[in-house]
């Protein structure tokens, strides 16, 4: 029975060798008789083409399924036709468990109903200038008139010898002044005023920038989200694993011979 000396590097299955259970099981070859005889690296069970989200995952996954099989016997007659078969195999049920793998990557608070997210931008620019000019002139004139009627008498009594009025009063002398005058007033005025204000080129600008997030559960209790979640959590490798099942045989193999004849007519005993 031929075995390989090689690192797990470049043969991530040999591990899972198994060469003291015979060379054939009952029917068929056993996954962990294969491992020993050579097949201990990815391509030599095509399992190096099918599409994965993430190459670094290849071998952790490959790895898995070979050891989960490692005492059964495969399901086709020979190794060709099995590793043909399992390489068909992933690359048809791949595509969707990939996506399955990626939303699984997807971070997200579980125990979260709301997440509003607000945010505000403000730039707004203001320029301005400014020039006026006044001018102001003002005038006023008046006039006025009037009539001055002045009377004076003046009397002197020696001997009331003249007579002063029609009640027959007499005085020495009389002296009667009756002037009248007119007059005239005219004023004007006029003043002016005149100015210029004048104010300087201005620049304002104001940027302002705001964030506001809520976060938080409304309508179902923190117990109902975690059951929730619970529900979506999933084993994406057991998956795929019970996907392959279909290509090993339904029993495992103990190593005990059950026939005198073996894989490949050899005699077991």
């Amino acid at each position: 029975m031929a075995t390989t000396d090689v690192t797990t590097d470049t043969a991530p299955f040999a591990d899972l060798a198994i060469p003291n259970m015979g060379v054939s099981g009952d029917f068929t070859m056993r996954v962990g008789n294969l491992v020993a005889l050579g097949y201990d690296t990815t391509e030599s069970w095509r399992l190096d083409k099918y599409p994965i989200f993430d190459e670094t995952y290849r071998d952790p996954l490959n790895h898995k399924i070979l050891a989960h099989y490692i005492f059964r016997e495969i399901g086709y007659e020979s190794f060709e036709q099995f590793r043909f078969a399992l390489g068909r195999k992933m690359s048809e049920i791949m595509p969707y468990y990939n996506q399955l793998y990626s939303s699984t990557q997807l971070k997200f608070d579980p125990m979260s109903t709301i997440n509003l997210a607000s945010v505000s931008n403000n730039d707004s620019t203001a320029e301005s200038s400014a020039k006026s000019q006044n001018e102001e002139t003002a005038s006023s004139t008046t006039d006025s008139s009037g009539n001055v009627h002045e009377r004076q008498r003046t009397v002197s009594s020696d001997t009331p010898d003249a007579v002063l009025s029609n009640t027959g009063d007499y005085a020495s002398q009389v002296g009667d002044v009756d002037n009248t005058r007119d007059t005239t007033e005219h004023v004007a005025a006029s003043s002016s005023s005149s100015g210029t204000q004048q104010s300087d080129f201005t620049h304002q600008q104001q940027t302002g920038k705001g964030d506001t997030t809520t976060t938080g559960y409304s309508g179902l209790s923190g117990s109902a989200l975690l059951m929730q979640y619970r529900q979506t959590l999933l084993n994406i490798d057991m998956m795929i694993i019970n996907d392959c099942a279909e290509l090993f045989m339904g029993l495992a193999d103990s190593g005990d011979n059950m026939s005198p004849v073996g894989y490949g007519g050899f005699s077991l005993w």
